[in-house]
Formats: structure tokens, C-alpha cells, sequence
């Protein structure tokens, strides 16, 4: 679609040509979801999203083969300015457009009714769970590899508040857009947007059509999700990396290589005619109850069986706080965060649950067949939490953290 901006393939119909021409899934539109027969209608690979996921592990594999320090940490210091100074310059642009102040207004403006509302609160708790990517083990993995006096609750603030900076900032140059959008085609913002993959690959495709300069501003936005999807599934292969070299005395390089090899065939799967109904319900049940189960069992097993008060005095002897600041840190932010531990995550992720297990059982997610929601969710939730359970009951292979990070360098 990077490509497809410049010369603005999708013509007048994006939506058409995305799910028609491009994806060749076997749906009929104007139905509200794909029959039993359609979901599992393979009728071969679409090659040029095959060759585009080939590229992308090849990319990750060569990232991740160089190591930490040498390929991962060289690779973010080029990716995460790149990203940032593209986003500056698709808000900057954005901002100049007709409407902008329009889809601002509706940006920031707050609804105040919608305060009490349990939907807004678990959508709100949901995000910022997973743009931090907590369940995941990347924070784990690469919190590995830091020295033990590099200053964690430093870290940890500059992590939070860069990731809630920067989703903040961007939403002022996809709400301009959006504006612009209402205010050419003379609709009200709610009519225009769309959730899903619907707003990057339809709805994006419409204001780019439309935009002056579009070509250009298609180009830089679409080189803008290759750059933040290519630096997420590093550090994700890194996650895995970790895991697996606690667990196993075999060469990171080998391990990389087999994560790598796996992933490629396994995303095969999702390069077909009907990958984009496979990966709509995998990627729905694995975020929804597979990531928010992890984070539930690391709340309990941090809060409750690590015991905070030792997580506590960790802390405090790595800021090296002493007296008074020490005792205004520990009653002040310390027992507020292992409340949050102990009690408010497990509760609102459990709620989360809940709430979405009700929705569940009423209507299956997006009305897709039953034997889609349980093979495809369902079966692949399942099938990841045992062999996650599994590999946990192995010992590890006795390496300490300095050893372990020692290697990654060096790898």
C-alpha cells in the first residue's frame, strides 16, 4: 500500500479494491459477516502478501540475528526517529488542512456523560495495556539485559510517559485528517471514521485520494506502520529469544533462526484469501483473553507470591533513597503502586474478561460461524496457554542474567 499510494491504486472505491481485489476474500459485502463455506474457502496464497510477510521476517531475522546490542539497539536508534520525525511531519501537514480545527474540537473535547460508563473504562485500561505491550515478556526480556544498577523506576517513567506522549500527539494529526474528511464530504466525524483495519487500509486510502499531496502523505504513512510493526514484532521475537534461552542451552543465533522460520510458515496461514478472517479472530481472542490472562497471573504472582515488600526494598535500594525521601517515596507512590499491583489490575483485568466472555456468549465475535470462533480463538487461545504452561515447568538451564546478557551482546 506504500507503493500503491503513489499512484493511488484503489481509484474511487478503496474499500472494493482492498477487501475485493487486493485481500480476493471469498465475502460478500453487503452480508454482515463471512458464511461457514467462505471462512474456510482457501483457494490458494495471495503472492504479493506472501512475498511482503517474507521480506518482513527476513528483516526481523537479520535484526534479531545481530544481537542486542549490535542488531536490535542499533535498529531501534534508526526506526524510533524515523517514526517520530514522519508522524511531526503527517501532523504538521495535517494540522494546515480544511477542517482540521473541526476534527481537533471533537478530539479533545470531553464527553463528560460518558464518564460513568464501564465500556469506556475497560477500553481505556485495555489500551494503555496493550500499547505498553504488558503480557508479552518484552519489558521482562529487555529489562534482562540492563545493568542491576540502571534505574529502573527512571526507566519506567520515561517508558510510560513516551508511549502516552506520542499516542496523544498522533491523535492530532489523524483527527485533522479526519476533519478534513467531515468537512469535504460535508459529514459529521462519527460518519467518516472507521475502527479496525478498516481506518488504515478504506478509510485512510479515501482522505489520500482526496488530500493535496495525498500521494506523498500515502507514501510517509504507510512507510509509518512498516517502521512501527517492524520495531513491535523485534521485540516480540526478542521476548520468545529470551524465553527460550532460559529455558535451553542452544545459541541464541539458533534460536533466533527457528522463532523466525516458525513465524514465516505460521503467518503463511494469514497470507491466503481468507487470512484476513483468521487473523481478525485470532488476533481478537489472543489479545483479549490470552494477554489480559497473563497479565492478571503476573499481578497475582508479583503482588502476592514475589511479595511486594521485597519488590519494595529492591527499588529503594536501586534510587539509593535515604530518610525522609525515603520513607515520602515508599507511603506516597510505592504503596500506591503495589495497591495497583495487588488489587486494581487483577479487578479491572478480570472485569475486562468478564465483560467480554458475556458479549461473547450472546453474539459470536463479529458474527463469524461458531466453528471459526472455536477452532481459530477458541483452539489457538488454548493451544498457546499449554504449551506457554508447558515450557514454564522446565528448569532453567542455570545461566545468570550477566551471562545471559553477555551473550546477546556478543551474539
Amino acid at each position: 500500500y506504500m507503493f500503491f499510494s503513489l499512484t493511488q491504486a484503489w481509484g474511487d472505491d478503496p474499500n472494493l479494491f482492498f477487501f475485493t481485489k487486493f485481500l480476493q476474500v471469498p465475502f460478500d459485502q453487503t452480508a454482515d459477516a463471512p458464511s461457514g463455506s467462505q471462512m474456510w474457502g482457501i483457494a490458494g496464497l495471495r503472492w504479493p502478501i506472501a512475498i511482503a510477510v517474507l521480506v518482513i521476517w527476513l528483516i526481523n531475522w537479520a535484526i534479531a540475528y545481530g544481537g542486542v546490542e549490535r542488531g536490535i539497539e542499533r535498529a531501534v536508534k534508526v526506526l524510533m526517529p524515523m517514526l517520530f520525525l514522519i508522524t511531526l511531519v503527517i501532523i504538521g501537514w495535517a494540522l494546515t488542512l480544511e477542517g482540521a480545527s473541526k476534527g481537533i474540537s471533537h478530539y479533545v473535547t470531553p464527553k463528560w456523560e460518558r464518564i460513568t460508563d464501564l465500556n469506556v473504562w475497560i477500553a481505556a485500561y485495555g489500551q494503555i495495556f496493550f500499547s505498553l505491550s504488558l503480557g508479552f515478556g518484552i519489558m521482562i526480556a529487555y529489562s534482562s539485559y540492563l545493568a542491576r544498577d540502571a534505574n529502573i523506576f527512571k526507566n519506567s517513567l520515561i517508558v510510560g510517559f513516551s508511549n502516552s506522549s506520542y499516542e496523544v500527539l498522533a491523535g492530532f494529526g489523524v483527527f485533522s485528517i479526519l476533519g478534513y474528511m467531515a468537512t469535504t464530504q460535508n459529514r459529521e466525524i462519527t460518519e467518516v471514521v472507521s475502527d479496525g483495519i478498516g481506518l488504515a487500509f478504506v478509510a485512510y486510502p479515501k482522505a489520500i485520494s482526496i488530500l493535496p499531496g495525498g500521494r506523498v502523505f500515502g507514501f510517509l504513512f504507510f512507510l509509518l506502520l512498516i517502521i512501527a510493526g517492524i520495531s513491535s514484532t523485534i521485540s516480540i521475537i526478542e521476548a520468545f529469544t529470551s524465553a527460550m534461552l532460559d529455558k535451553f542451552t542452544i545459541p541464541r543465533k539458533k534460536v533466533i533462526t527457528g522463532i523466525c522460520v516458525i513465524g514465516f510458515f505460521g503467518s503463511m496461514l494469514f497470507a491466503t484469501n481468507v487470512g484476513l478472517f483468521w487473523l481478525d479472530v485470532v488476533d481478537h481472542f489472543l489479545n483479549q483473553y490470552g494477554l489480559i490472562t497473563v497479565g492478571i497471573v503476573e499481578a497475582l504472582v508479583v503482588g502476592w507470591l514475589y511479595r511486594t515488600d521485597r519488590l519494595k526494598a529492591h527499588i529503594v535500594l536501586n534510587l539509593g533513597l535515604s530518610g525522609t525521601r525515603h520513607k515520602l517515596f515508599n507511603y506516597v507512590v510505592l504503596q500506591l503502586w503495589m495497591y495497583c499491583i495487588r488489587f486494581v489490575t487483577p479487578v479491572a483485568l478480570g472485569i475486562a474478561i468478564i465483560h467480554s466472555l458475556i458479549k461473547e456468549l450472546e453474539t459470536p465475535y463479529s458474527d463469524y460461524p461458531i466453528s471459526g470462533v472455536i477452532i481459530l480463538g477458541v483452539g489457538w487461545l488454548l493451544l498457546t496457554h499449554v504449551v506457554a504452561f508447558g515450557l514454564s515447568g522446565l528448569p532453567w538451564h542455570g545461566k545468570t542474567p550477566e551471562q545471559d546478557g553477555a551473550d546477546a551482546t556478543s551474539a
